[in-house]
Order: structure tokens, then sequence, then C-alpha cells
């Protein structure tokens, strides 16, 4: 079967004339279902510089700013997205009720919340040079900021309740920095560094020690006034032994002091020439999982000697010997030839020639932190 082209040109127009769509070009564009003010209608109005869409209820633009209309967000799902002025809103009208939203500005920022607007929330935001994330668990204001500062500013992270209130603020040289902290009781628990860098608690109740208790590895009898040093004799005595092998030559000013016995007793053992000692013995004993104790200076020893009953109960207590009532030596140098000395019979202390041996009963001193 043929058809003239007349024919066709026909059957053509009576399709298009059969179809309720139509475009219009005539100084604007319209795509409608009919012509005039159909709903469905899509126009882009050149006065107002909009395109807009026809509804039950009116034009309605379909950009953000342009026409006269309500934006096309506010036409998607009601309450539910809201769109202004480049935010974003989930979940209500407005940006400080809505479940989310979205903050195209600087800084930038997702901000997820509960409902109403006193709802706790969470929020992140940026500003190119950091982010962090502010938290309000019950909408009252009081903020918890958290920063991590990754390109600019002496904070590496930051925890505060104010943009300048920083409770914990690691800096990115590694220094940390605590802020308002209630103060410590008794039983409380402080921070140390180790050898490694690693941090410890360390309670701040120190043991209660007491003159006369066995302790540290030996008797207590000596304590500071806050009971956090002290002194311990040991428990044993240490045999008879030589000042030192160098009996006629003076350690200088080295181990001369009444009262830092371990002091002489590294100059006593360094002296050039030295080979024994009374000092020595004592460094090379092990007791009580302790090996830095030193000889006595003189009234080191005389400390001992007026607790020397207590020490004698202690020691004995825990199978260890009483003092012999003889002489002991001490590590205080008097000349050339000779060092101090003190009885424990009479408790006399007098210079004696080097050449002579007498008790020796090592000590050593302790700290608690």
């Amino acid at each position: 079967m043929k058809f003239s082209l007349t024919t066709l040109f026909y059957f053509s127009f009576l399709l298009l004339s059969a179809q309720p769509e139509k475009m219009d070009i005539d100084g604007a564009i319209n795509i409608q279902k009919a012509v005039g003010t159909s709903v469905g209608t899509i126009e882009y109005n050149g006065a107002m510089d909009d395109f807009r869409g026809r509804t039950t209820s009116g034009w309605e633009s379909l950009t953000s700013g342009g026409g006269t209309g309500s934006p096309l967000w506010n036409l998607l799902s009601g309450d539910n997205i809201s769109y202004t002025n480049g935010n974003v809103a989930i979940g209500g009208t407005t940006s400080l009720s809505s479940i989310l939203n979205i903050n195209g500005s600087t800084p930038s920022m997702l901000r997820l919340q509960g409902s109403g607007s006193g709802g706790a929330y969470q929020q992140f935001y940026s500003n190119g040079a950091y982010w962090g994330l502010i938290g309000d668990e019950d909408g009252d204001g009081s903020d918890l900021y958290f920063d991590i500062k990754s390109r600019s500013g002496a904070a590496g992270i930051a925890i505060s309740t104010s943009t300048t209130n920083n409770a914990l603020k690691i800096e990115n040289n590694g220094q940390v920095q605590i802020k308002n902290l209630p103060a410590a009781s008794t039983t409380d628990s402080y921070v140390t560094v180790d050898a490694a860098g690693n941090l410890r608690a360390k309670s701040t109740s120190s043991p209660t020690y007491a003159i006369g208790d066995f302790a540290q590895g030996g008797v207590i009898f000596w304590l500071s006034p806050d009971g956090r040093h002290g002194k311990v004799v040991s428990i044993y005595n240490m045999g008879v032994i030589n000042w030192s092998n160098i009996t006629s030559e003076s350690n200088g000013d080295r181990a001369i002091s009444r009262t830092n016995g371990a002091g002489n007793t590294v100059a006593i053992t360094l002296q050039p020439g030295h080979t024994f000692s009374a000092a020595q013995h004592c460094t090379e004993f092990a007791y009580g999982g302790y090996s830095d104790w030193y000889l006595p200076a003189i009234d080191e020893l005389i400390e001992i000697y007026n607790l020397k009953e207590a020490i004698n109960t202690t020691a004995q207590a825990n199978s260890g010997d009483a003092f012999v009532e003889a002489i002991y030596t001490s590590s205080t140098e008097v000349s050339a030839d000779s060092y101090r000395r003190l009885s424990f019979l009479n408790g006399t202390d007098l210079p004696i020639t080097k050449v002579n041996s007498h008790n020796i009963r090592a000590i050593r001193a302790f700290s608690v932190d």
C-alpha cells in the first residue's frame, strides 16, 4: 500500500493534535499539560529571571533565590527538609531543631541533634586549618569542645568547655597541659613518667614508717619530717675490716664529712692505689633486694648508737645481730693516717690510726614516692 506525501502530513497532524502535552517557544519556554496555568506547568519567566512550576496553590520557585514563589526545598517534604542560605536541614524547619544539618558556609559543619531547639547535639566542623567536635548532652549550652589542629595553631589536640579554656591540651611539640583539676586527697594517685616516657599512676599516700621499724632492707634509724626519706642500718654485723689498704696518705677533703657517709665511701674506694677497705666491703653487701649500702659517717654512727637498744630488738626479731659492745668504724677521715671511730660501749668518738681494724655495719638511704 502506498501513501502520497499529502496523506502522510495529514496523519502526522492528527497524531500531534491528539497529544495533551505542549511546548511553546514564544519569548519563554512552556512545558505543560495544557496551555495556560494548569498544574504541572514548568516555566522560565524572563521578567523574574526564575524557573518555576505551577502547583494547586500557585507558582512555586524552582531555585533558592529567584522569583516570588517558595524555594523548591520547602516543596519536597514540608517540615522534614528545609534549605536556607546554603544550609540544608533534615528533620526540622530550622537548623537548630533539625536531626541533620549540613552547613555549607565557613566553617563547614555537620550537626546531629535531637528534637527541639534545646535538644542534645553533636556537631562536626572544619574551617580548613583544623577540624573538631562540639557536644552538648542536654542542650543547656555547656558545650564540650574537641579540636584537632592539623595545619596551624599550637595545639595538636584540645578538649575544653569553651573555645579558649582548654581542660586538656596536647601540643604538637609533645607537651601536655591539664587545667581545672580537683584537689587530690591522700588516697588519690598521681601521674609520673618512667624512663621510656610512659605515664604511670602512683599513690599520693606514703607508707607510714617509724624509727625502729624493719623496712627498706634494715632497721630505720632516721626519718625526714614528712616521712618520705629515711636511713636504715643493716641487721647484720659485717666483720672486722681495715679502714683501707692505704694507711698513710690523705684523701684530701673528699672523705672528711661527718654526715655524708655515701660521699665518703665513694671517695675512699676511688682513691688511687685502693684495693680493699671497710667502705668497699659495704658497697659489695646486698640484702633485701638492695645493693646501695655504704659505710656510715661518724654522725650517722652516733645516731645509730643512740638508738642501739631499739635497733637490737628489731634486728634480732628478724634473725639479725645485736651490736657488740666494741669499736665500730666510720667513713670519716681525720688525717693521712687516721679516721674517726665510735665505741658502742660508752659512745666515745675519737680518732684512731688506719692500721687498726674494727667492726663495721652498713647503712643505706631511701626515698618513697
